[in-house]
């Protein structure tokens, strides 16, 4: 495998478009269904792409000896990429990324350098601290959602329900993956609510957070502030999903069941959006 898809693997670029979507999703909801300029638009995916990949960099650096027990393969441990070269490529990402948001204005700035001070925490900080780590990880899956939102006009009330949600479910998530990761997780002193109460208890958790997302899904549509038919269809099959796989994990909280869960949840993120989109017509 080349120097280049190596880099790539490490900055994990789906995660970084799926980023950059919910930006432009975010532009779209907070301007009823109507895009920014082209320009804009471009500007917001790479912020959310380029911060996105410094994120995912600095964590498996940060991660190296927890990733030689639970990802053995991935880039650094694997000696695929050195460590030096990570480091630069986390200082690229996060230049460029912030750089660009500067220019777009200082809502923008605001939000992409919050969300990336949050992600450097995260990753240095708070990420053995368990459920505030859960939060503050969801706090950057919403952001780029926030960051749309003042590229589009402003932050409106189907703004704040769908970042509800996805805060939310990304909570239940990260719990998830802290059951898939319990192994790790205790030998290296990350006290993840599985590693301190149980996969079973933890299992519990992660589901109580994805049914409070899916309690709030009815309330856009109910109270106008999104179509019913085009919001309402996708979601309601993203919420069955998320109970489907809740409950799947509560009755097996096992790592393979856990990891697959937590796969199976990030897959349906794009019909999430394709719902709140639709939702911002009519």
């Amino acid at each position: 495998m080349s120097k280049a898809a190596a880099y790539a693997e490490l900055m994990r670029p789906v995660n970084g478009v799926m980023m950059g979507i919910i930006v432009i999703v975010g532009a779209f909801v907070a301007g009823h269904g109507r895009l920014p300029p082209v320009a804009s638009i471009v500007m917001g995916f790479l912020v959310a792409y380029t911060l996105t990949s410094s994120a995912m960099v600095l964590n498996d650096i940060v991660d190296v000896k927890i990733d030689m027990v639970n990802s053995p393969g991935r880039p650094i441990p694997s000696g695929r990429v050195s460590v030096a070269e990570a480091k630069a490529l986390f200082w690229l990402t996060s230049a460029v990324g912030l750089a660009i948001s500067a220019v777009m204005g200082l809502p923008e700035l605001t939000v992409a350098a919050v969300s990336y001070v949050d992600a450097v925490l995260y990753d240095t900080v708070t990420k053995r601290t368990g459920l505030l780590g859960n939060f503050m990880v969801a706090f950057t899956g919403v952001s780029p959602l926030l960051y749309g939102a003042f590229m589009g006009g402003g932050v409106n009330m189907a703004i704040v329900f769908e970042t509800l949600m996805i805060f939310l479910s990304m909570v239940g998530r990260e719990i998830a993956k802290g059951v898939a990761d319990v192994e790790g997780d205790r030998l290296h002193g990350v006290r993840t609510l599985a590693v301190v109460h149980g996969p079973a208890k933890a299992s519990l958790a992660s589901m109580a957070f994805y049914l409070a997302a899916i309690a709030l899904s009815p309330l856009p549509p109910l109270l106008g502030i999104a179509n019913p038919i085009y919001y309402g269809v996708p979601i309601a099959a993203v919420d069955l999903v998320f109970i489907y796989e809740s409950l799947k994990l509560v009755r097996s909280p096992t790592k393979d069941v856990a990891t697959r869960v937590k796969d199976v949840e990030l897959y349906v993120v794009p019909l999430a959006l394709l719902g709140f989109a639709l939702g911002a017509l009519g």
